[in-house]
């Protein structure tokens, strides 16, 4: 080697990783919440497609199913149980009162449709996510909620 040439020394190199590593400590938190929040997207979209096709079945004069393996629009190759299925992170969960719950397996975020008819989702334990949900014990209480559709008793 020359003489002359010159690298970077132990001490600096740590220094380098040390920073990097207090600034990805910092960012992970964010991060956490984002891919959370997507995730609680994404089974929203499926309970909101799920209540479109209920809604159908209604104008066609026939009853809300709750056996999951009848509806288009669950993806093929879901594990069904009775009037439950599990889809990437959530459990799903068709109600015979004419709604849906989605559960997280792991945060207990729980997504709520109590009606189709209403069509309204709130969600329970979904602090801090970037989207403010409704907790679903405001969406229930009737002071608050003057106009909440009851389930179509007529698709019950």
């Amino acid at each position: 080697m020359k003489k002359d040439q010159r690298g970077f020394t132990l001490t600096e190199l740590l220094v380098v990783v040390l920073l990097l590593g207090i600034l990805a400590s910092a960012v992970l938190p964010k991060f956490t919440k984002v891919i959370d929040s997507f995730r609680v997207l994404e089974a929203e979209r499926i309970v909101v497609a799920i209540r479109g096709e209920q809604e159908q079945r209604c104008l066609l004069d026939k009853k809300y199913t709750q056996t999951p393996s009848k509806l288009t629009v669950i993806p093929g190759g879901v594990s069904v149980n009775g009037n439950v299925f599990s889809y990437g992170d959530f459990e799903y969960t068709l109600s015979y009162d004419g709604g849906m719950t989605a559960l997280h397996k792991d945060k207990n975020y729980l997504l709520e449709m109590p009606s189709y008819t209403d069509g309204r989702i709130c969600c329970d334990n979904c602090d801090g996510l970037n989207k403010n949900y409704q907790p679903c014990s405001d969406l229930m209480d009737t002071d608050i909620t003057e106009n909440y559709q009851e389930p179509a008793t007529e698709c019950l």
